[in-house]
């Protein structure tokens, strides 16, 4: 027979989950959130998420601005950083004030971080890192725009890039992908007035190389022409 008894008794699941563990991976860009029974990857605020440098003395704690959710409930849900986060975090190790190791790195969460599949909310903790890595992840060019109006070429990468860092020499525009008939290294431009440390990095063009990019012949014309190759 396929009768079945109706339950005599049912109580909901009203149990909050908790955070156990979790890692930093500088390299990926990826918070990976560990928690005692499986959590709903819609339902994570990472607004509701910090990282800390310690539970006692000065402490210094940075809270975290949005990043990206993983597709899939689990137990363990990877929260991928958003580039502002990346980057700040990235400078905090640099300075040596947290997310250099597991000893100065802390998460702090919130209730309303996460709720588990029965909409329990997490419980508030604060837990020590299992495993931090540095950013071992070079940055890679995405793409550029050139503005001739303006006189400005932005260009767009994986991550935030420091300012300081950039060789203008470097910077070549050309007229082919590859084995280009003609090429103008940019010799006196500048990033623009104004311009921070960001994954978009925009450059004003120098009177000179402006010059010299509107009276060379067949670059900077068309798209099929326009080509940035950087050094």
């Amino acid at each position: 027979s396929d009768n079945g008894i109706r339950v005599a008794t049912f109580i909901r699941d009203m149990k909050n989950c908790s955070l156990v563990r979790f890692s930093i991976n500088l390299s990926t860009k990826v918070l990976s959130l560990t928690f005692d029974e499986v959590v709903s990857a819609s339902s994570l605020s990472p607004l509701s998420v910090s990282i800390l440098n310690s539970l006692t003395g000065v402490i210094v704690q940075y809270n975290l601005t949005g990043g990206t959710r993983p597709p899939s409930d689990s137990t363990t849900l990877d929260l991928t950083l958003s580039l502002l986060d990346h980057a700040t975090l990235v400078r905090y190790r640099q300075q040596g004030v947290m997310v250099v190791s597991p000893a100065n790195t802390y998460l702090s969460i919130l209730p309303s971080a996460v709720t588990d599949v029965s909409g329990n909310p997490v419980n508030a903790n604060t837990v020590p890192a299992t495993e931090v890595f540095g950013d071992a992840t070079a940055p890679t060019f995405q793409g550029f725009a050139l503005n001739l109006s303006n006189a400005q070429l932005t260009m767009t990468f994986s991550e935030y890039i420091d300012v300081t860092s950039i060789v203008y020499l470097n910077l070549v525009l050309q007229n082919t992908a590859s084995s280009p008939s003609t090429q103008i290294p940019l010799r006196n431009s500048k990033v623009a007035l104004g311009q921070q440390n960001n994954s978009v990095i925009t450059i004003a063009l120098s009177p000179l190389d402006f010059f010299t990019l509107i009276t060379t012949p067949n670059i900077g014309t068309l798209l099929a022409n326009t080509y940035l190759l950087i050094q």
